[in-house]
């Protein structure tokens, strides 16, 4: 159920963070109990890293939007926040690993979280993509193929 595992990422994020930060979860038709065939836990780690991350960079400037919705044979997700970006000259490097964008100053982190949850999402059949918002922020988008266009297990 991927509604209700949405739900729990983003009330367990807003623990981690104190609730200093709202996460809005928007969806844009009745999702179907199960859309995919995902493992639930790289499901949990892909969006709780995307949801932690915009919570962390987006701290006083605004609320994050988690958007979910059907297009056609794949599962949508957007992790919209109003933080700091990315500069653009790092956008190419965002999802290698230990590479973390030039502006995250003192903040923690190894550059490892976008890295692995390009290759969870990469092992589903999927897509990620991130860009700069204008007025400021980041959006970041997956794709999930549902499970007729998923890969075969062996």
């Amino acid at each position: 159920d991927v509604l209700a595992l949405s739900h729990a990422i983003v009330h367990e994020v807003e623990q981690q963070h104190a609730n200093t930060i709202a996460c809005r979860i928007d969806t844009r038709f009745d999702l179907p109990e199960a859309v995919g065939d995902y493992d639930p836990k790289l499901l949990r780690h892909i969006l709780g890293n995307l949801l932690s991350n915009a919570v962390k960079y987006s701290a006083g400037r605004g609320d994050v939007v988690f958007k979910i919705q059907r297009e056609a044979a794949k599962t949508v997700f957007e992790v919209c926040d109003q933080g700091i970006g990315i500069p653009t000259a790092d956008l190419p490097e965002l999802f290698e690993p230990f590479h973390r964008g030039s502006n995250t100053g003192g903040a923690s982190g190894f550059g490892l979280g976008l890295a692995i949850a390009r290759r969870a999402i990469d092992a589903h059949g999927g897509a990620i993509h991130a860009l700069n918002r204008e007025g400021g922020g980041l959006l970041v988008e997956i794709t999930l193929p549902l499970a007729a266009d998923a890969p075969q297990k062996e």
